[in-house]
């Protein structure tokens, strides 16, 4: 039976962005504006702690760029304990990959994905034509590793223990899932049955930073937004104090 085929987790680095390169102009734009007011007075240094805050937003929204690896995972053939894996499961079935949804932006290996399955056969419980699994972005914390257009036979269950599926999904992970199974290895599950018409809900990437990268834009805009009316009032400020 051939490995499953490795999908490494997509991450977005928002340092080598435009989000980066916006917040950046606009720092440097700000920084350099100087009003020859007041002796030698520069609005750069009342304006100095608002590009700070604005970067500070920045880099909190943005996290650390890199997936890191929560704990290694190690796994026995769900075929030589299939009495225990069938009874643990809420769904069994066998399906083929037709999407694969990544996390926006992944703080940690553990960062939910999502793998949409177009379901052949159903051995147990309640499975949609379409249907969804919800899994850990990396196989090194025993999340799914399998390429679209695999097929797989899928051991699932409805609440997981370290990833929430929405309602109508399910949870598995790399020990529940038996790539590119062969009929022999199917025979011992019985005759299998239809899936239930339609598709399950696709839950969201709600995560925080998944949250912010979608969002990056309007943030920005918002906190230049608002670096810009205080430099203006600043300058206001400093234009209307008498000089000695």
């Amino acid at each position: 039976m051939p490995a499953p085929t490795s999908a490494l987790p997509r991450s977005v680095h928002l340092f080598g962005s435009p989000f980066a390169s916006l917040v950046g102009v606009a720092a440097r734009s700000m920084v350099r504006c100087t009003v020859p007011t007041m002796g030698s007075r520069s609005v750069s240094h009342a304006v100095r702690p608002l590009v700070l805050a604005v970067l500070a937003g920045g880099l909190v929204a943005v996290g650390p760029q890199q997936v890191s690896t929560a704990h290694a995972c190690s796994c026995m053939n769900p075929l030589e304990m299939l009495d225990e894996m069938m009874a643990s499961s809420d769904a069994v079935f066998v399906g083929t990959v037709v999407e694969i949804r990544r996390p926006e932006i992944a703080m940690s290996s553990m960062a939910e994905s999502r793998f949409v399955f177009e379901v052949e056969q159903v051995f147990q419980g309640s499975v949609r034509e379409l249907q969804s699994i919800v899994t850990a972005s990396d196989g090194a914390s025993c999340g799914i590793e399998l390429s679209r257009g695999a097929t797989a036979l899928v051991f699932a269950r409805e609440k997981g223990f370290d990833v929430t599926p929405d309602a109508g999904e399910f949870e598995s992970s790399l020990c529940g899932v038996v790539a590119e199974p062969s009929a022999a290895a199917l025979a011992p599950l019985g005759e299998g049955r239809a899936p239930t018409p339609g598709a399950s809900p696709i839950g969201a990437d709600d995560g925080i930073a998944s949250t912010v990268a979608r969002n990056w834009l309007w943030m920005v805009v918002v906190l230049v937004g608002v670096a810009f009316v205080s430099f203006r009032l600043t300058r206001r400020s400093i234009r209307s104090t008498p000089t000695d």
